[in-house]
């Protein structure tokens, strides 16, 4: 009697720590995946503010080199007349 009864104590502990093991394996490897997506989100916002950078500084530089067109400059307003001419 006494020897069955440590044989089922001795099986649920071991199965427990069988589970255990396979728990912290998961946990180790989530652990991992988790670890490099978050480095591949954080290279992906570095790549994002370089595309960013780059966008805004051909903008002005496109800005600068645009040509400059002169336009002339509207003819001043003509003067008022007398109310005598106005009819």
């Amino acid at each position: 009697m006494g020897c069955y009864q440590s044989k089922i104590e001795n099986d649920e502990a071991i199965s427990r720590c069988k589970d255990r093991h396979y728990f912290m394996k998961q946990a180790v490897s989530a652990r991992n995946y988790f670890a490099a997506a978050h480095s591949s989100y954080g290279a992906s916002l570095k790549n994002a503010g370089a595309a960013l950078i780059d966008f805004a500084q051909g903008e002005q530089q496109n800005f600068i080199l645009s040509p400059s067109y002169d336009v002339p400059l509207p003819p001043p307003p003509l003067p008022d007349l007398p109310a005598a001419l106005r009819r």
